[in-house]
């Protein structure tokens, strides 16, 4: 056997500087034996990766027995870790096919099927599906970091990656302002960006809109969000709260706390919203009622409409009015006023107990009509949200490109958050709160021919001078001005019928608490701007429509598809 060729690489004073060059050529300080000699002692180290490629580089120090003696170091080998394969598991290509599938999914999920077919496409063999296993496993944990284990763990996860806000925190950094890892219980922590906080100081932000999603984590943490729409119908989010399994009406108090506090730190004014938009979860409603006791709890209505077509079984609707029964909940969704809404679902009551819907009348009007999700209608705050498919679809996203439909652990959630909100908050700057609804070419069109027509502007030029505004609707031959005058007044109606004709008949145009006009027709509703309020607005206030709406003919549409950013080349007449 060839005796092996130490060479002196370097003598020391100290200790210290000989092992700091030891870490630096072995990667660490890993004594192989200690040899106690007649002259001196000798500490012999191996290299990092000795065991893992076979590496023959080696080194040893020797100081000897003698006052003021030198550290000697030495070395033998060269390193041969950047190119030696393996000497047990995955081969290098297959670790390299690993890692880049990884870096591909953002360590989400088990991304098998891909390294299989890198491994297929560069002719390298394939491991079995244990070792394949074992290695995602291994390189998830390399990529995402330990997994945290304990409320302790998140604790310090937090700290670590979330900086404190302060008034001079930057706009778009995400931070966690508000967080409790005490136990599993009450684990909570509430995450934002100072641009998202400030959407609520827009006017127009007046109506809180929150849910909560599900599936997200392996711990099965609740992830609870929080957000508030424009006029654009834009859904601008404010923040979101990790919760633990337990979703009850302590954590959305927690939540909607969290944005005070966020606020206060931020050096934001306050939030107190007129409404807080949610589906019929009962936590959510007895919330509301201790930290906002003067917001009204609007519920979506979409979830209503889902809610009461999986009751009709139960309460033995037939099969053939079930379609009918939704349309008249339709038409009394877009009840304008609390006056109407009362009358009207009471006349609809009256009509559903003479068709023999006695059980399905009885559950109506304790669940919708008298309970606490009651404020399903557009009156209940008219020129805000309706439904809470924002919020919903803001879910849906989460779910499709940040964890890509497949549950994390709750530490890589967090950081995926971490950029989702960064991104939501860059966005929310480009695409900014309108506090007003933009206006729209097509309904320039409608609102310039309606002003135009002889018949309207002899019916609205006398309100002018009163500052009351009623415009004729669908249905105004079906009944006249006068009674539809009493009704609004009084708001009374003989049937649900008369109900859906008065409705439609005439529109009231009014301007809300925020400056806002509105429209009482079904369009505005939803869109919070119609031709009869631009209309108003060119009749009245004088805010015309722009020349190339006036030129264009009332059955106006625009082309379907994304309009063009270049015009063509040329165009011949």
């Amino acid at each position: 056997m060839r005796k092996k060729e130490w060479s002196l690489l370097d003598t020391f004073e100290e200790s210290d500087s000989m092992l700091a060059v030891v870490r630096e050529k072995t990667g660490t300080v890993r004594q192989k034996r200690t040899v106690d000699g007649k002259t001196g002692v000798s500490v012999y180290y191996l290299c990092k990766h000795a065991r893992k490629f076979s590496c023959p580089y080696q080194m040893y120090h020797f100081k000897p027995e003698v006052a003021g003696g030198r550290f000697e170091l030495y070395e033998v080998g060269e390193h041969c870790c950047d190119t030696a394969e393996y000497k047990s598991g995955l081969t290098r290509k297959q670790r390299e096919a690993v890692d880049l599938a990884m870096k591909m999914r953002q360590g989400l999920g088990r991304p098998t099927q891909l390294i299989r077919a890198m491994l297929n496409a560069q002719g390298n063999e394939v491991p079995n599906t244990k070792q394949l296993k074992n290695a995602v496993s291994k390189a998830k944990r390399k990529f995402s970091g330990p997994p945290v284990l304990t409320t302790t763990d998140f604790g310090e996860l937090i700290e670590a990656d979330f900086t404190t806000l302060t008034p001079d925190t930057d706009l778009h950094e995400v931070v966690c302002p508000v967080s409790d890892s005490s136990s599993p219980e009450r684990l909570f922590a509430f995450f934002t960006t100072r641009y998202l906080l400030s959407n609520l100081s827009k006017m127009g932000a007046t109506t809180l809109q929150t849910d909560g999603t599900y599936k997200l984590t392996y711990e099965g943490n609740i992830l609870i969000t929080l957000a508030v729409s424009d006029k654009a119908r834009r859904l601008h989010p404010v923040g979101v709260a990790i919760i633990g399994k337990t979703e009850n009406a302590a954590v959305y108090e927690r939540a909607f706390e969290a944005i005070a506090t966020a606020l206060q730190k931020a050096g934001l004014p306050a939030f107190e919203p007129d409404a807080v938009m949610s589906d019929g979860d009962p936590c959510i409603t007895a919330a509301v009622a201790s930290t906002f006791p003067n917001a009204r709890r609007l519920t979506c209505y979409y979830h209503m409409k889902k809610q009461v077509q999986k009751r009709m079984g139960s309460k033995k609707v037939p099969k053939d009015r079930r379609q009918t029964i939704l349309e008249e909940i339709r038409s009394l969704q877009l009840a304008c006023s609390d006056a109407v809404f009362n009358s009207a679902a009471r006349r609809l009551l009256q009509r559903w107990k003479q068709l023999g819907l006695r059980a399905f009348a009885t559950y109506f009007k304790r669940v919708w009509v008298k309970g606490p999700l009651r404020y399903w209608y557009e009156g209940a705050a008219m020129g805000e949200v309706s439904t809470n498919n924002g919020l919903e679809s803001l879910h849906g996203r989460i779910k499709r490109f940040g964890t890509l439909r497949k549950k994390m652990p709750i530490g890589s959630f967090v950081k995926e958050m971490n950029r989702l909100m960064e991104e939501w908050s860059r966005a929310s700057e480009t695409h900014t709160f309108q506090s007003v609804p933009p206006r729209t070419l097509s309904l320039e069109v409608k609102g310039f021919h309606w002003s135009e027509d002889p018949v309207n502007k002899d019916f609205v030029a006398p309100q002018l001078r009163t500052g009351t505004y009623f415009v004729p609707g669908s249905f105004a031959n079906e009944m006249s001005y006068r009674n539809y005058g009493r009704c609004d007044l009084r708001g009374r109606f003989r049937t649900f019928g008369h109900f859906v004709i008065w409705s439609k008949a005439y529109y009231r145009v009014f301007r809300n608490s925020a400056n806002l006009l509105l429209c009482t027709c079904a369009f505005s509703a939803k869109m919070f701007i119609c031709k009869h309020s631009i209309a108003i607005e060119r009749m009245k206030f004088d805010i015309d429509v722009s020349l190339k709406a006036k030129a264009l003919p009332i059955d106006y549409r625009p082309g379907r598809g994304r309009p063009k950013s270049v015009g063509p080349a040329l165009s011949m007449d």
